[in-house]
């Protein structure tokens, strides 16, 4: 009989474990966050939730052409990605392989993996798909083929990390004029009036400069920084309060 025991603890063991790690520890979810660059142009970030150990993905991503037209797509992964536009009229094919195709990639929760810029303005979560046409939904892990889900909500991660494309509700930043030319100014609602720090990320999520302000406001010199869209982020204590994406002309 104790064999029979031994064999059923671990089968048991092995069940757990399988369970945990593709249950408990949360299911792969993709964001699309729709927001507004001036008066003709949408931004799509796509970001990730719970991407542990991804070995491969690949998807399509539709949009209304009565509202929008494609203009340019980025990647932030490492390794072979590649972003299709227009293949067919309204479609998109985003993908991606990790560069040494064993251990996967792992992100923080709410991080931005694509965007995708459009000429055209009004757009709304309606106005976009994720598909499984022209090219299938497919994302490998470490385990096998995954099952995904798909937003158009916000991403909120479970602790807040140094993630640029989180956007608490709860918070609102406006960013005037939008395109910006020489100065701009920026306004924040829905927090203590102490000290903030504001961050400027350029596509490749890299910062291009910072600033500390008081109160609900401030106005602040372009400077140096090249025409161009940018992440705009505003920090309280170190914790990231909310972003807005801009333009510079």
């Amino acid at each position: 009989m104790e064999p029979r025991f031994f064999k059923f603890k671990l089968y048991l063991t092995c069940f757990l474990f399988f369970f945990y790690s593709h249950f408990v520890s949360g299911q792969l979810t993709l964001y699309a966050e729709i927001s507004e660059i001036g008066a003709d142009t949408t931004v799509v970030d796509i970001v990730a939730k719970d991407f542990t150990d991804i070995l491969s993905l690949q998807f399509s991503f539709l949009y209304n052409t009565d509202k929008l037209s494609y203009l340019v797509g980025w990647t932030y992964l490492p390794g072979f990605s590649g972003i299709d536009g227009n293949p067919s009229l309204g479609a998109i094919l985003l993908g991606w392989i990790d560069p040494d195709l064993v251990g996967g990639e792992s992100l923080p929760d709410c991080t931005r993996i694509f965007s995708l810029v459009f000429k055209g303005s009004g757009a709304i979560a309606e106005d976009f798909e994720f598909s499984d046409s022209p090219v299938p939904i497919e994302f490998i892990d470490i385990n096998g083929l995954l099952n995904p889900n798909f937003s158009f909500d916000l991403c909120i991660p479970d602790t807040i990390n140094q993630v640029i494309c989180f956007k608490p509700s709860s918070a609102e930043l406006r960013v005037f004029p939008n395109p910006i030319i020489s100065e701009f100014q920026l306004e924040i609602e829905g927090f203590p009036q102490e000290i903030f720090e504001l961050r400027l990320f350029d596509i490749l999520g890299q910062e291009v400069c910072r600033h500390t302000f008081s109160g609900t406001g401030a106005t602040f010199s372009r400077g140096d920084i090249l025409p161009g869209a940018y992440q705009c982020a505003v920090f309280q204590k170190g914790n990231l309060l909310t972003t807005r994406m801009i333009q510079f002309r």
